[in-house]
Parts: structure tokens; sequence; C-alpha cells
């Protein structure tokens, strides 16, 4: 800790840029905060001779201020996209009108939606071939409805 200490305002840019290079590999941001607080201590410390424990408790608290601002207000929370139904494949399927490939017999029965099998399940006694529409999921088996 002391050799640490002793390099001055170098120690702190060595820091600093270690971790700016570690947030460019994709920490999220946490480490962008980190790392320019450190950097900001080395300025300061290249000028204003302080002791360490007065270092570690203004990079303490830079660090954890900027992270804070830098969540709050920068990093954006709530992006929009163009598909938000991309990552949910069940969701995608509501609105698809498809053909029964089993009867639906005690509410179940199985439908093939391009290369997957499906359980499906209905309120109502159905033949296979019967034309239904998915109307919703429940976990893993679609909700559809008699067309």
């Amino acid at each position: 800790m002391n050799y640490f200490f002793s390099l001055g305002a170098w120690a702190w840019v060595i820091l600093g840029v270690a971790l700016l290079v570690i947030e460019v590999l994709g920490a999220g941001g946490f480490l962008l905060c980190v790392g320019l607080s450190a950097l900001v201590i080395a300025l300061i410390t290249s000028f204003v001779d302080i002791s360490w424990q007065v270092q570690l408790i203004v990079f303490a608290f830079l660090s954890v201020i900027s992270t804070f601002f830098y969540w709050k207000y920068y990093k954006p929370a709530d992006i929009k996209s163009e598909d938000p139904m991309l990552n949910n494949r069940m969701e995608r399927l509501v609105g698809t009108k498809t053909v029964l490939i089993q009867p639906i017999i005690a509410g179940v029965g199985r439908v093939q939606i391009s290369d997957a099998l499906w359980t499906v399940h209905c309120d109502e006694e159905l033949e296979k071939g019967n034309m239904v529409e998915i109307i919703g999921y429940d976990e893993s088996t679609l909700i559809v409805k008699p067309i």
C-alpha cells in the first residue's frame, strides 16, 4: 500500500487508466465513473499534497457520487425497442392461426408452428385438423380458441 502511494499522482493515473481499459471490455458504466474519479484524484494530488487517507476518502466519495449521477441521469433506463417482443417467442405467437395436429382432449392438444410443436389449451374439445387462433399463453402452454 505504501508503494502505491509513494508513486504520488502517477498511482492514481495508472489506476484510472486501468479501470477505463477494463470498462472498455464491458463493465456497463460502473468502472467508467470509478476510473474518472481516480483520474480526478491524480489531478488533485499533482497540485496539492494530501495524505493517503484523505485521498482514499475523496476517491470513494467521488466514485459513489459520480456513479450515482451516471446511473440516474446519463444511462438510458427506458430504451424503447423497435420490436418489444423480440425475446418473448410465445408473445410473438399470439394472434397466429394454425391447425391442430392432435385433437384437444381434456383441454390439451398440440399444434405445429414452423418447426416447433406446441402444447395448447382450449376450454372446448376440438378434432384434429380444426383451425385455432392463439389468444395467449401460460408458462409453456399456448391458449387457443377455435376459429
